[in-house]
């Protein structure tokens, strides 16, 4: 019973126990649930709270981003009166340019006329003239203009005579005379030789010469008979004759025996005798004949020999009567110019040079007189050239200083020449008489006007040109004497020249020179450096119209109306690339103006209007455009790869200016950039394949500087990254990208899209400071039109620097697209703000911390390049693991 009442006990005790079992679980079930639920209710309370602090920093974001962009736009946004520089009506006291007095100033040079000034005046050795320009500023009218205005002092100019040198041939002598002396001298000469050529034939063939020189002649040669007949006689008794024989063209006397019909020589009939051909006759001894032959030679020698003592001395008397008539025709006219030129030494040795040589070659100059009844001799056998006299250069009809302009600057036609001439047999020969003066002498006295680079270009010229001026002595010889082609070998005296060279061509040439040639500096010692643009002003506006005026009145163009005019200075403006200053290439602005006045006639106007004027600049730009219409075709067509709208990270459009001949277009270009973990550094992708300029490399290593300065003065940068200029083959140079390509790094680094509706153009320091570039115009105009094929939204633009302002001179269409708001020009002056208009994120200030906030783009900049220096890639991480594990199970062992 005991037993069973424990049992029970027992049993109810484990069924409480059980009930409280159930109990306590129920319980902690129900606090379980409870805690879920509360936790459920945190849950959802956090991410309810979670979404508004997003909500909040979204529109905080939002909020901060539309600040941004209005910011920067407000700030940076051009209106369309600072895009072009305008000459309103009210600028021009005149409606037509034929009211107006023509232009004979020279304008805008006034540095440049200061130094011409000096230079023409001062005589001195070594100050030379280098005029220097731009092509199309005037250089060459100034210089001719300036030098008629001014026609300063010169020395007393000289004449120059060649005459024949009776001693050296080869070496003709130079006389100098006083202007206008020499041509005189020359043609008293001339007058000496013209007796020698004309009076003298007829003196000598006249009938009292003859008549005189036979009387001479006739005792001479009645001696000659009287022994020639003596001498027959005797021949003639002892059985001999005489009779003449032809040896060639000569013919001498000979001793023969006539037998019968036949006249034997001796030698011949001895030998016919010796050998049986004939028999002499009875009584004829062939020893008898033998010593009566060499009896009667012997006395023919010496009658030969009388007569031709005879003849000589007859000669020598006939050719005393020549040189008396030779004398007697120009002796007294030599006399007399000996007698006027006695105080010129030089010509007094030559003149009696020259009378000493005309008597001793009378048999020659009568030769020539019995020629020259056949006819005029041929130059090269006549024998009276040396009795010529060369006039080279003549100045008697040279009032003032010589102004030579050589518009075609080759060695011969600058420093003279010897003509040559070739003979039928291949043989060339000269003489003194064909040396010829080159332009250098004819400026003798005064100015020689050059092209430098036409003159640099012709083989010698440059060291002969600086020879002369060193040593003042100019030898004509010819290209042909300097690289030695001829064989005739003449050396003309040196001429003692005076003259001053004006060498014109461009800066860069002239520093070239100054550079590489020592000897350059000494001989140009004046540079007139003339100016490409001048100031905008009153004067200038009148300026214009005066110039137009003048070409109205030399070239008879129509007249321009006070807004073509206006038309014209803003091409003027924009050729001088500043808004403040207009162009001084009056060459390129005559074009203008001829052009127009061209189609102001075609549509049978009066004078020229705007439309005119507009229509020129139209047609110009047509006429050499193609290659631009063909890249542009390759970015319609989608050949080269180009957006326009919408936001790429690593990715904007760049702008560049190409130059074909005179036509110069901006194009856009696509440059990314892509980053990476490494140590490689900014890498430029344009020069390791060779295709990038000192310029554009140095524009790459300022970015690695900027980045430098504001990134990594806590962290190291660790990257590798690279920039491209894509679809882009030929050469890349300059640094109007480096703001570009710093735009494009920034966004890949921080994974910031950038708006590609904004094209930019740029440089930039290492401090962040957007500097000034060149060709603004025509990247602001090329962007502009690849847009309006795409079609013109309102958001796109160009970004450039605020320095560049003062030189935009936009087209009218773009500042007209700008006014209704269809495109945007931006301007500005740190790359901050560049960087907030094209991603439309802040972009961020240093805090006191030393970062910047993390919501910026330098933030997020910051935190990728922290992220680069710190974090290894996963790659890294799995092989770390790897081998800590390895570590353990190597210790355990």
């Amino acid at each position: 019973m005991a037993k069973k009442k424990l049992k029970k006990k027992t049993g109810a005790r484990a069924t409480g126990r059980k009930a409280a079992a159930k109990k306590k679980a129920a319980t902690k079930k129900k606090t379980t649930r409870t805690k879920a639920v509360a936790k459920k209710k945190a849950a959802t309370k956090k991410k309810t709270a979670k979404k508004k602090t997003t909500r909040r920093k979204a529109s905080a974001k939002k909020t901060s981003k539309k600040k941004a962009m209005k910011r920067a736009r407000a700030h940076s946004s051009l209106t369309p009166g600072v895009l072009k520089k305008k000459f309103p009506a009210g600028r021009f006291d005149f409606a037509s340019t034929k009211e107006l007095t023509p232009l004979n100033d020279i304008i805008g040079q006034d540095r440049a006329l200061k130094a011409l000034r000096m230079g023409v005046r001062l005589h001195s050795s070594g100050y030379n003239i280098y005029v220097s320009g731009m092509a199309g500023t005037g250089k060459l009218s100034t210089v001719n203009r300036l030098l008629d205005q001014i026609r300063p002092d010169c020395p007393a100019l000289r004449d120059f005579v060649y005459v024949y040198n009776f001693e050296k041939s080869n070496e003709p002598i130079l006389i100098e005379f006083p202007a206008g002396q020499g041509k005189e001298f020359a043609s008293e000469m001339d007058r000496v030789l013209q007796m020698i050529r004309e009076e003298l034939p007829k003196i000598l063939h006249g009938e009292g010469i003859l008549e005189q020189k036979e009387l001479l002649a006739k005792p001479f040669l009645d001696q000659q008979k009287e022994l020639l007949t003596n001498f027959e006689k005797d021949l003639k008794s002892a059985g001999f004759e005489l009779t003449q024989v032809r040896i060639g063209n000569m013919v001498r006397p000979e001793i023969v025996i006539p037998i019968g019909e036949e006249q034997y020589p001796f030698e011949q009939l001895a030998m016919m005798v010796e050998v049986g051909q004939m028999e002499l006759a009875e009584g004829i001894d062939l020893e008898a004949l033998r010593e009566g032959y060499e009896t009667f030679r012997k006395q023919m020698k010496k009658i030969m020999k009388e007569s031709r003592r005879l003849s000589e001395t007859m000669m020598k008397r006939l050719e005393n009567l020549d040189r008396e008539i030779v004398n007697f025709l120009i002796g007294d006219t030599l006399e007399e110019l000996i007698e006027k030129y006695e105080s010129h030494e030089k010509i007094v040795t030559y003149l009696q040079a020259y009378k000493e040589n005309v008597l001793e070659y009378v048999p020659e100059l009568k030769a020539l007189a019995e020629e020259m009844e056949g006819g005029e001799l041929p130059a090269h056998a006549d024998p009276i050239i040396p009795y010529h006299a060369n006039l080279i250069l003549d100045n008697s009809r040279t009032k003032k200083c010589p102004v030579v302009l050589e518009s075609n600057p080759t060695y011969n036609s600058v420093f003279g020449s010897i003509e040559r001439r070739i003979l039928p047999n291949g043989q060339a020969i000269t003489d003194f008489t064909k040396i010829t003066a080159g332009s250098l002498l004819q400026a003798d006295g005064g100015y020689l006007v050059l092209n430098a680079a036409d003159a640099l270009s012709e083989p010698g010229f440059w060291k002969t040109l600086k020879r002369i001026l060193v040593h003042k002595q100019l030898v004509i010889q010819g290209i042909e004497g300097l690289i030695q082609l001829s064989t005739v070998n003449l050396k003309p005296e040196p001429i003692h020249v005076k003259v001053t060279i004006i060498l014109i061509g461009s800066a860069e040439l002239y520093f070239m020179l100054n550079r590489f040639d020592e000897d350059f500096r000494k001989i140009f010692k004046v540079r007139a450096d003339f100016d490409n643009n001048m100031p905008v002003g009153k004067q200038t506006v009148e300026h214009y119209g005066r110039f137009v005026a003048q070409m109205s009145e030399r070239e008879k163009t129509l007249p321009f109306v006070a807004p073509a005019v206006a038309k014209l200075l803003e091409f003027g403006v924009r050729l001088a690339g500043r808004q403040d200053k207009v162009s001084t290439r009056f060459g390129d602005i005559a074009d203008i103006v001829r052009e127009s006045s061209f189609w102001a006639e075609h549509h049978e106007q009066k004078s020229v209007d705007v439309k005119a004027v507009e229509h020129t600049l139209k047609e110009r730009d047509e006429r050499s455009n193609l290659i631009e219409e063909k890249v542009r075709e390759r970015l319609r067509t989608g050949v080269v790869l180009l957006e326009a709208e919408g936001g790429r990270v690593g990715q904007v459009n760049g702008l560049a200016v190409l130059t074909y001949g005179e036509h110069r277009f901006g194009i856009p270009s696509r440059i990314t950039a892509s980053v990476a973990r490494g140590k490689a550094g900014i890498i430029n992708i344009e020069r390791e394949a060779h295709l990038s300029g000192s310029s554009h490399d140095k524009g790459m290593l300022i970015l690695s500087g900027f980045l430098r300065e504001q990134f990594t003065q806590e962290i190291n940068l660790s990257l590798t990254a690279s920039i491209c200029f894509e679809q882009s083959y030929g050469g890349v140079d300059g640094d109007s990208a480096s703001s570009t390509e710093l735009y494009v790094l920034l966004s890949a680094i921080g994974e910031i899209p950038l708006r590609q509706e904004i094209a930019i153009t740029g440089s930039v320091n290492q401090k962040g400071d957007i500097q000034a570039i060149g060709g603004v115009n025509e990247k602001i105009e090329g962007f502009y039109k690849f847009c309006k094929e795409r079609g013109l939204t309102g958001k796109q633009g160009v970004m450039i620097p605020a320095a560049n302002v003062a030189d935009l001179m936009l087209h009218d269409e773009v500042v007209e697209a700008v006014r209704k708001k269809k495109f945007r020009v931006y301007a500005i002056e740190r790359i901050e703000q560049g960087i907030e208009i094209l991603t439309g994120v802040s972009a961020g200030t240093r805090r006191k911390n030393g970062r910047f906030p993390k919501n910026t783009v330098f933030g997020a900049v910051e935190e990728r390049l922290r992220v680069l220096d710190t974090e290894p890639p996963r790659v890294m991480k799995k092989v770390v693991k790897k081998k800590a594990r390895r570590r353990k199970k190597t210790t355990r062992r």
